[in-house]
C-alpha cells in the first residue's frame, strides 16, 4: 500500500499538465488528479477498517472533519457544486494519509525524492516550451510585459507550482541534513539543474503572489537560520531593483500607478482593494446568514449578483473567498486548522523547524493576496503533504528523543550498579 501511495504522489505533479480534453465535463489531469485522491481516500478507510491506525490522532483531525462535515452539510446549499466541495475537501486526505503511512526517516526521504522527481517533468517541459516561445498566456497590454504558462492551464499555476517546488526541495535537504542521510551527488546536480529551470519559469511566468510567497519564505528562514546572508540577500535585491528598475516597474505597473496623485488605490494589484469592496458587498447583501453560511460552495457562476462587472471572478483571497463558499464558520475553522499547523512547526526541533515555519508563514501570505493555496486544486493537495511530512517529523523525532532519554537512563543505572558492586 505505501508503494502505491508514494507512486500516487510522485504523479501529482504530472497532473497539473494541461491539455484541452475533458472527461464527463472535467479537464482530462483534473478527472486524474480526483481518480488519485480517490485512492488515496480508500488508502485511508483501509487503514481504518484494518486498524492500522485511528481516525483521529490529533487536535487538527478533529478541525479537519469538522471542517469536512460542515462543507458537506452546506452541500444542502441551493448554490452549492458538489465538484467544488470535493476540490476543497480531497487535498485534506493527503494530510491523514501521509502522516499515518510514512513513519520513518527514510519512507519521507523517499516521498519527497519521488515528488520532486515527478516535479522535474512539467518544470523541463515548461522550460523547454517557454524558451521556444510556447504556449505566451498573455501580454500586458500597457507594458509589452510577456506572460508564458508553460505547460500549466495558465500562468499561476505555473509561478506557484514553481514555489511549491522549491519549498519542497527546502524540505527535503533540510532533512537530509536534520536526519544525516547523505544526498547522491547525481541528485544534487540533477535537482540544481530543476531549481535553476524551475527560477526561470517563475520569472517567466511574472506571478507576483509566486514571488512574494518566496521572498516571505527565505525571508523568514533566513531571519532565524543566518541574518548574515538574509542582510547580504536583500542589499543584493534592493541593488537589482535599482539596476533594473524600469523592469521592475513594468512589473508593479499598476501598483505605481494606483498609487500616483491622479492614481485610484482601488485598483492596485489587478483590482484587489475593489474585488474585496465587491465580495464583502455581497455578503453584506445577504445579512447575516450570508455571513454564517456563505453564498455556496462554487457559487459564483450560479448567482449573477456575484458577478464582478458581468464575469464570475474569484476573491484574490484564499481566505475572504472561503468565507464567500463556506461562510465564516468554515473560514474561522480553516484558520484555526492553519494556526495548529503554525504551532506545530515551531516546537519542531531547530534545524528543521524554521523551514516548516517559513512555508506555513509563506503559504498563508500568498492565500491573503490571491487565491493560491487553497482554492487551487493541485497545490493545495501538496500544500497538506508537506503540513503531513511535518507531523510526521515531530513524531519521528519525538520518539527518537525518548529511545535517547531511555537508552541515557540504561547506562545511568547499569553505571550505578558497576560502582556499587566494585
Amino acid at each position: 500500500m505505501k508503494g502505491l501511495i508514494v507512486v500516487l504522489f510522485a504523479l501529482k505533479p504530472a497532473t497539473f499538465w494541461f491539455v484541452g480534453t475533458t472527461i464527463l465535463g472535467v479537464g482530462f489531469f483534473d478527472f486524474v488528479a480526483i481518480l488519485m485522491n480517490a485512492l488515496l481516500l480508500i488508502a485511508f478507510l483501509v487503514g481504518i477498517m484494518t486498524k492500522r491506525f485511528g481516525i483521529v490522532k490529533n487536535n487538527i483531525d478533529i478541525l479537519i472533519i469538522a471542517f469536512s462535515c460542515w462543507c458537506l452539510l452546506l452541500l444542502f446549499h441551493p448554490n452549492s457544486s458538489v465538484k467544488e466541495t470535493m476540490q476543497l475537501l480531497l487535498p485534506l486526505f493527503n494530510f491523514f494519509v501521509v502522516c499515518r503511512y510514512f513513519k520513518n526517516e527514510q519512507d519521507i526521504l523517499k516521498l519527497l525524492r519521488a515528488i520532486l522527481i515527478g516535479f522535474s517533468v512539467p518544470i523541463i517541459a515548461s522550460a523547454i516550451y517557454t524558451f521556444l516561445g510556447l504556449n505566451l498566456d498573455m501580454v500586458i497590454y500597457l507594458t509589452g510585459v510577456e506572460r508564458y504558462r508553460g505547460v500549466f492551464a495558465n500562468i499561476h499555476n505555473m509561478g506557484l507550482s514553481m514555489v511549491m517546488f522549491i519549498f519542497l526541495l527546502s524540505i527535503y535537504l533540510g532533512l537530509s541534513k536534520h536526519w544525516n542521510s547523505n544526498v547522491t551527488v547525481s541528485m544534487k546536480i540533477f535537482m540544481a539543474i530543476c531549481f535553476i529551470l524551475a527560477m526561470y519559469c517563475l520569472n517567466k511566468s511574472v506571478v507576483r503572489t509566486a514571488f512574494l510567497s518566496l521572498l516571505v519564505f527565505f525571508i523568514i528562514y533566513y531571519w532565524f537560520y543566518n541574518k548574515k546572508i538574509l542582510v547580504i540577500g536583500v542589499f543584493v535585491g534592493l541593488l537589482g531593483i535599482g539596476i533594473f528598475f524600469e523592469k521592475f516597474e513594468t512589473i508593479m505597473f499598476d501598483v505605481f500607478e494606483a498609487t500616483s496623485e491622479e492614481g485610484n488605490i482601488d485598483q492596485a494589484g489587478s483590482g484587489r482593494i475593489s474585488i474585496w469592496k465587491h465580495q464583502f458587498g455581497i455578503l453584506n447583501e445577504g445579512g447575516v446568514i450570508s455571513w454564517i453560511v456563505g453564498t455556496g460552495v462554487g457559487s459564483r457562476p450560479n448567482i449573477s449578483s456575484l458577478l464582478y462587472h458581468g464575469r464570475a471572478i474569484d476573491s484574490h483571497n484564499d481566505y475572504l473567498e472561503l468565507v464567500m463558499n463556506t461562510g465564516l464558520v468554515g473560514c474561522l475553522i480553516y484558520l484555526a486548522i492553519t494556526l495548529l499547523m503554525l504551532s506545530k512547526a515551531l516546537k519542531l526541533r531547530r534545524s528543521v523547524r524554521y523551514i516548516f515555519v517559513a512555508v506555513v508563514l509563506a503559504t498563508i501570505a500568498a492565500n491573503f493576496v490571491s487565491n493560491s493555496f487553497i482554492a487551487r486544486f493541485g497545490l493545495a493537495q501538496l500544500f497538506m503533504l508537506m503540513m503531513g511530512i511535518m507531523f510526521s517529523v515531530s513524531t519521528i523525532d519525538a520518539q527518537k528523543f525518548l529511545r535517547q532519554k531511555a537508552e541515557r537512563e540504561r547506562f545511568r543505572t547499569q553505571e550505578g550498579l558497576e560502582s556499587s558492586i566494585s
